[in-house]
């Protein structure tokens, strides 16, 4: 109530208020625009890839059982002494082609597997040791210890992204600003044991007055180094409900 009197007395002190309102719009209606673009994109790759999942399993399934009948008669026919080489050529050109099936279907799964693609524009990367599944425990954990809220997540079987909600923390001196900071990550699993990490911050200082200032590259740079340095921190340390995971 006395910050609201206070405003009413000086009409001439309310401009930083209304450049900080309508920086917020537009920070809002960016963060709208990235979500929902995310999310239908996601939504449409996801259910491509389910259907396709299914069908490659179902035919991988086919493969498998047709691969099996052939080995086990080409066994038959060596075991039984048939020396018919024309029907032993041609069982083991359909298990070259049953096998090359199987290959391609493989193949294109993965293909649509990574097809939920993140803009990686600018931002800091860095290769991690670690499954993906500890990698997310992981982003989750410090996010969370860092008071950030996951605001969207998007993960599938190879990779997994994230969007914090806008955090703002008011400047305790004229000599040293507050912050307002969002990070977009995303993680990707290179192979069964190792992942890469990328962290972006969209990230401002707060003055004093409340009046928003540019940061440097240098200082949004670092910011998303601190991140990525404290997951690995994290990663190192598991709390040991994590570690028995």
């Amino acid at each position: 109530m006395i910050c609201w009197t206070l405003l009413v007395g000086c009409p001439s002190d309310t401009e930083p208020l209304k450049q900080e309102n309508f920086q917020l719009k537009k920070q809002v209606a960016k963060l709208e625009s990235v979500v929902t673009s995310l999310q239908e994109g996601n939504k449409a790759i996801q259910q491509q890839i389910d259907l396709l999942n299914r069908e490659t399993r179902k035919i991988e399934e086919e493969c498998g059982l047709k691969l099996q009948e052939k080995e086990q008669e080409i066994q038959h026919l060596s075991n039984g002494h048939k020396h018919d080489a024309s029907h032993l050529n041609q069982l083991e050109e359909e298990i070259k082609k049953l096998r090359k099936d199987a290959t391609w279907l493989r193949t294109l799964r993965d293909k649509w597997r990574k097809g939920l693609k993140v803009a990686q524009k600018d931002g800091q990367a860095t290769k991690l040791d670690h499954t993906l599944s500890t990698v997310i425990r992981a982003i989750q954990s410090t996010l969370t210890q860092n008071r950030y809220t996951i605001l969207a997540s998007m993960p599938t079987d190879q990779q997994a992204a994230f969007i914090t909600m806008r955090k703002t923390s008011p400047p305790v001196s004229l000599e040293v600003t507050g912050f307002r900071n969002q990070y977009i990550l995303m993680v990707q699993q290179d192979t069964p044991h190792t992942s890469t990490l990328w962290v972006k911050a969209d990230f401002e200082k707060l003055s004093q007055k409340g009046q928003l200032l540019d940061a440097s590259q240098l200082e949004v740079k670092e910011i998303e180094n601190r991140l990525i340095r404290e997951i690995q921190h994290t990663l190192d340390n598991p709390a040991p409900s994590q570690a028995k995971k």
